[in-house]
This record gives structure tokens, C-alpha cells and sequence, in this order.
């Protein structure tokens, strides 16, 4: 898994600080930073009428094919329903 945020090193840091000093469950994973959102356009996933990132999921095998992409809102809200899907997938396209 790969998160990438338009957060700096130092805001990601300060989350995780905060979430831990309140008793809430921080990130178990690494957060690419891109406060300039150089990924997000490469990727399509930037709103240039708001020049915002978008939320995106994708589904990238290791071939680097983009099996599954999700551009929307909420695209990760259901995380069981996100991992059976990327399982079943990733076995259909074997």
C-alpha cells in the first residue's frame, strides 16, 4: 500500500504525534508527501478548476499495469470490500 498526501514531511509527523498523544490509532504505513501535487496530476487525480488533489485508489500489479482505479469522492471508504476486490483481481488477471 501506498499513500500519497499533498501534506509535508512535517504536518504527516505532527498527525501521527497528535493522533498518538490522543489515544488514536496512527497510520501503519508510509505516506508519500507531494505538497505540490506533482504525483496527483501525473496519476489524474488533480481537480485543475479547484487546483486540488482528488482521492483516488488504484489497483497496480507488478508488472506496473493499472488493473482497477477508483477516482471519487470516497473511493476507499469500505476497506474489506476494497482487499477482497483487489484479491480477486489480481487471481483474474494471473
Amino acid at each position: 500500500m501506498l499513500t500519497i498526501g499533498t501534506d509535508t514531511p512535517a504536518q504527516v509527523r505532527a498527525a501521527r504525534q497528535a493522533a498518538f498523544e490522543n489515544g488514536v490509532d496512527p497510520l501503519h504505513f508510509d505516506v508519500l508527501c507531494d505538497p505540490a501535487g506533482e504525483v496527483f496530476k501525473r496519476w489524474g487525480v488533480w481537480d485543475e478548476f479547484d487546483d486540488a488533489a482528488l482521492h483516488g485508489s488504484f489497483l497496480v500489479d507488478g508488472r506496473g499495469r493499472i488493473l482497477w482505479c477508483d477516482v471519487s469522492a470516497r473511493p476507499f471508504d469500505d476497506s474489506a470490500w476494497l482487499l477482497a476486490e483487489c484479491r480477486r483481481l489480481l487471481a483474474a488477471w494471473r
